[in-house]
Parts: structure tokens; C-alpha cells; sequence
């Protein structure tokens, strides 16, 4: 059978069956949509799941902590504002903006080095000063957390601390910049920041740090 004559039976099968054409070519359709939708969301969720896994911290390592407790009040994507009298206590616990952070026990640590595809857990020693202040001169409540060799934290402006110099170095979040007192991440790289830290006796502490990196 040549060529024309296999269009010339496809066409006559076509406008005697219309519908059945139709039908056909909709399900073509829908099945080729369907494989690149699938496709499309396979790949958009595991270039999330990189970037995430990415963000968390270093090659080969993720960030585990245990759920926030709920402090109430004020608005969770803005730093909490430092009160000497009501603030939580420095040694009770660690947090961010509107809410705090249990710490994790040594029973949590072995916990997460006994599941599967973990080869080590390393508990990371966060501190929790008594508040953070900016140019604005308000105080704000704030937690720092320990920086890990080889992070790899995504960075709006500036660098990743140097964990061999001797000057005190921070990352400050962009959700502080504008109560501290910085307009844009640029404008906050470079600028000096002090940490109030509560010592065993009670007494405050000041710290002078430059803020290196806005993640």
C-alpha cells in the first residue's frame, strides 16, 4: 500500500467516525499534557527540596530542631521587642521572632543518630543574649545560633562569617533591619550592632559586632 493511499483510509475513517476521531485525539492530548505536568512537578519539587536542603547548612548535613513553643502575642514575622522586666530568660531557651525554641536533650541527639542514613549527629551550641540593638537604639529580643563550617546559607547582601578571625561577626536576618534601624541588606553590611548578654550573676554584658551577611 503506498503513502496516499494510507491517508486516503485514514481520512475516510476519520469523517466516518468523527466522534471516535475526536475522542482520540482529546485523549492524546490529555495524555501528553499529563506527562509534562508530571514531569514539570517532579522536577520543580526536587529543585526545591535541593535549594532547601542547600539553605539548611552544609554539604551533606541538615538542621534539626525540635517544634517552636508558642509565646503569643505580636507579630510572628517581626522581631519580638526586648522588655527587661517580661523578656524570657536567657538560659530558659532559644527563639526567634514570636516564639521560643526548646532545647534539644542528649536523649534527642542519640535519638537522631540511631534513624537511618545518618551517620552522626552534632548537637550545635546556640546562644540567647538578652536583646540586640541597632542604629534605632530600640532593643529587640534575639537568638544566635552557632555557625557551621562550610554553610552554605543563601545571602541577599554581603558574605558568610569567618569563623578563624577575631572580631565578632553576625548574620542578621532582613526581618530585624528595618526595626534596627538599616533601610535596604547593602546598607546593613558592614554596620556594627550590640548584643546585651546576661552573665551568670545577672549582670549585662555588651558586645560590639559587625554584621557581615543578610540571609
Amino acid at each position: 500500500m503506498k503513502f496516499g493511499d494510507v491517508i486516503r483510509t485514514a481520512n475516510q475513517g476519520v469523517w466516518r467516525n468523527p466522534l471516535r476521531a475526536l475522542l482520540t485525539m482529546a485523549a492524546i492530548f490529555i495524555g501528553a499534557f499529563t506527562l509534562s505536568l508530571t514531569n514539570g512537578l517532579g522536577s520543580g519539587i526536587s529543585d526545591y527540596v535541593g535549594q532547601q536542603a542547600k539553605a539548611s547548612g552544609s554539604a551533606n548535613t541538615i538542621n534539626v530542631q525540635l517544634k517552636p513553643e508558642d509565646r503569643g502575642g505580636g507579630d510572628p514575622t517581626k522581631p519580638r521587642r526586648y522588655d527587661p522586666d517580661h523578656s524570657s530568660n536567657p538560659f530558659g531557651g532559644f527563639g526567634g521572632p514570636g516564639g521560643g525554641l526548646k532545647m534539644m536533650t542528649q536523649e534527642d541527639v542519640d535519638a537522631i543518630r540511631k534513624q537511618e542514613g545518618i551517620i552522626d549527629a552534632t548537637p550545635l551550641k546556640n546562644a540567647r543574649p538578652s536583646y540586640l540593638e541597632g542604629p534605632s537604639g530600640d532593643k529587640y529580643e534575639f537568638a544566635v545560633s552557632g555557625y557551621v563550617k562550610g554553610d552554605q546559607t543563601p545571602l541577599a547582601a554581603g558574605k558568610l562569617p569567618d569563623s578563624t578571625g577575631s572580631e565578632f561577626q553576625v548574620l542578621l536576618p532582613q526581618t530585624y533591619l528595618q526595626s534596627l534601624g538599616f533601610t535596604t541588606p547593602e546598607s546593613a553590611v558592614g554596620g556594627k550592632v550590640k548584643i546585651g548578654i546576661t552573665d551568670a550573676d545577672g549582670i549585662i554584658q555588651v558586645v560590639t559586632a559587625t554584621v557581615v551577611g543578610v540571609p
